[in-house]
């Protein structure tokens, strides 16, 4: 098998070995089944910090008729968001693209799209990516502007996956699951502007928060009290200093 038959990507930050995609590509698995996605793994390297980041489930699927599989792996556990652990067939890509207006999320939304095309995926348990996280780097700096558009970014995103797992129809169980995330990545925003902004400045974040259409959006959805009772005990007044406090020294 060629690599030209696959597309891989790369961060400019992050490195894999010069062998990795050959070895992948040659393992017999792979020569055998053709797949249309083969991935593998991630160790994120902070200093002297490695952090192991490993899927749940490994080997070859057909997902062309069900894929509970991959949408486990995305939707319920996230382990699966990234562009750069993978290698795509080229045809599997023509009428698929990174959506450039996002910048939070993009990969995940891409994935999304992939999944619902693709009708087979290797996932081989080596760790072969090398993420480097860099603190002085511009994702790590808190503004407030980017955090608001970090969250209406991951709002459309995860918007745009309730809407078309909907459509699919069999895939209701992980209906929830798409509002879940939303919630989850409101979590992690939260705590991270908690321990770099004041009260004072995180408080105004929320207040531009509550207003924006994408917040009202999500809580006007059915079925989804107990995550929209979660968000307003986060943004509701008298309950927003108690949280900002619990995220600062989490």
């Amino acid at each position: 098998m060629q690599l030209g038959d696959y597309i891989g990507f790369v961060d400019s930050d992050d490195y894999i070995s010069k062998e990795t995609y050959s070895t992948l590509l040659n393992k017999e698995i792979v020569t055998k089944n053709n797949p249309d996605l083969i991935r593998f793994q991630l160790q994120s390297e902070k200093g002297d910090i490695i952090t192991k980041r490993i899927t749940d489930v490994f080997g070859y699927y057909d997902i062309s008729d069900d894929k509970s599989v991959v949408f486990d792996l995305l939707i319920n556990k996230c382990q699966v968001a990234n562009a750069v652990c993978c290698l795509y067939k080229k045809e599997l890509l023509d009428n698929i693209r990174f959506n450039t207006d996002i910048k939070y999320g993009e990969d995940y939304l891409f994935n999304f799209n992939v999944f619902c095309k693709a009708k087979s995926l290797y996932i081989d348990d080596g760790i072969y990516y090398h993420y480097i996280q860099n603190l002085e780097s511009a994702t790590h700096i808190i503004d407030p502007q980017k955090i608001l558009r970090r969250l209406n970014n991951h709002f459309d995103v995860d918007y745009y996956v309730y809407t078309k797992v909907i459509e699919l129809k069999k895939y209701d169980a992980f209906y929830a699951s798409t509002l879940n995330t939303t919630v989850r990545a409101v979590t992690t925003v939260l705590k991270l502007i908690a321990k770099g902004l004041s009260y004072e400045e995180y408080s105004k974040v929320i207040d531009e928060f509550i207003l924006a259409d994408y917040y009202k959006r999500y809580i006007a959805l059915p079925n989804n009290e107990e995550n929209i009772n979660k968000l307003k005990s986060f943004t509701d007044i008298n309950t927003r200093k108690n949280y900002y406090d619990e995220f600062k020294n989490a």
